[in-house]
């Protein structure tokens, strides 16, 4: 007699506390970014200013980082509070958001297949991500950030059990 593996469930779990310092590097990249867009505009209203380029140049840069960086600076830490997942019997429960709290439920039964991916921050930190694809639906259905590569690895391998089960 074969026995089929059992389908685990988890109590609503928190990302790895890592997380919160890959979004400040982030935040501090897209302010690098706000900053770089801002350089053109800054040297226009240096010249139209009659201030020295070199001044608009400072200025626009230090306002573009500022405004690119500070606003996901300022949410790190109540995004990190609101997100959870929890692997139930049936489904993959994500919940998320500061304003817009939403709660999505993937079956476990509709899952086609995950991806486990980590950008560079990612890595630094030693976190990867879980992205989840269901059947009959274009494009990704969930993401969890900010998990341990075993912890991932596990997660993947109860969410596809289901799939195990039915062949």
């Amino acid at each position: 007699m074969e026995m089929t593996p059992q389908k685990e469930t988890t109590e609503i779990r928190k990302l790895h506390p890592a997380i919160r310092s890959v979004w400040r590097f982030g935040a501090v990249f897209s302010g690098l970014i706000g900053g770089a867009l801002c350089i053109v505009p800054s040297i226009v209203a240096a010249k139209l200013l009659h201030v020295p380029i070199w001044l608009g140049l400072l200025l626009g840069f230090l306002l573009g980082f500022v405004i690119g960086s500070s606003i996901t600076l300022l949410f790190v830490s109540k995004q990190y509070e609101a997100w959870r997942f929890q692997l139930r019997e049936h489904d993959l429960m994500i919940m998320k958001g500061i304003w817009w709290r939403s709660q999505r439920h993937i079956a476990r039964d509709r899952i086609q297949h995950i991806d486990i991916n980590s950008g560079p921050f990612d890595r630094r930190f030693g976190l990867v991500q879980i992205v989840v694809y269901a059947a009959g639906i274009a494009g990704s259905v969930g993401l969890i950030p900010g998990l341990k590569p075993d912890e991932a690895e596990w997660l993947k391998e109860q969410l596809l059990l289901s799939r195990v089960e039915e062949v």
